[in-house]
């Protein structure tokens, strides 16, 4: 342990002479692993913020076609040339394919606001509190904005407010796909809100919230009891057992 210490010293006062020698300012070396560091934190909050967004979106979109077939009487015809004038209008921004955007409608409805008062119970009253939704456009603006992490900074664009979302931070906070995910395999409402809480809180890849879907997780929850105590279940139903059986046994003595 000693000599590890003695090498890692050795190996920094190396390091110390070599930037002192080619006009390296002192602690310049942190100083860059930090920034580093921050960066890289940087850019991966500013990715989950443009997810978040992205999510937030798709359940405007689906709430618009929703609310345009309700009063409007809009056809599959009608949905799908929305979806193609979409692409049309921003060719940088990816998901506007009439397959996505009819899972939009479907997200939507999954988690409009009938269902989401619903689930009051499950969610708390604090995570159903309305945030405000920004501008289509300055939406998209910020999807585009991702692809240039890492590259520029990210400038920041004027937000307006548009409507209010209601939808539970587990699910906003999950990738489109894994949205999907939920949305195709699973249609009851308060069985997929439970997996979209496991998969962000356990931080579930796409795959692995399929393999526990399949694999009925919400179903075994309840037999997910470990093993000691099981046994101990099992000890104190046999005493209690033998305890009736002793009662029994004195009545009868004394009768």
């Amino acid at each position: 342990m000693a000599s590890k210490k003695a090498k890692s010293s050795e190996a920094k006062q190396v390091i110390t002479r070599w930037e002192a020698a080619n006009g390296v300012p002192a602690g310049y070396r942190k100083l860059l692993d930090d920034m580093k560091t921050d960066i890289r934190a940087a850019q991966i909050k500013a990715s989950l913020a443009v997810n978040r967004e992205l999510v937030t979106l798709h359940w405007y979109i689906g709430r618009t076609i929703v609310e345009r077939q309700r009063t409007d009487g809009w056809d599959e015809s009608a949905v799908e040339r929305f979806a193609v004038d979409l692409g049309r209008a921003f060719p940088g921004v990816a998901g506007f394919s009439p397959t996505n955007v009819r899972r939009m409608r479907t997200f939507y409805l999954a988690w409009s606001e009938e269902i989401l008062a619903q689930l009051a119970p499950e969610l708390g009253k604090p995570a159903i509190q309305a945030q405000p939704v920004p501008k289509l456009q300055d939406q998209l603006i910020l999807a585009q904005a991702v692809r240039e992490l890492g590259k520029s900074a990210i400038q920041s664009q004027p937000v307006t407010k548009l409507g209010n979302s209601i939808l539970p931070q587990v699910v906003s906070e999950l990738p489109w796909g894994h949205n999907i995910v939920l949305l195709e395999k699973l249609k009851t409402p308060d069985v997929r809100l439970w997996y979209a809480q496991q998969a962000t809180v356990n931080g579930w890849s796409r795959s692995m919230l399929e393999h526990w879907i399949e694999s009925d997780l919400y179903g075994q929850r309840e037999c997910s009891v470990p093993e000691s105590r099981k046994t101990s279940k099992k000890k104190t139903t046999s005493k209690s057992k033998s305890k009736s059986k002793n009662r029994r046994g004195r009545g009868r003595s004394q009768s």
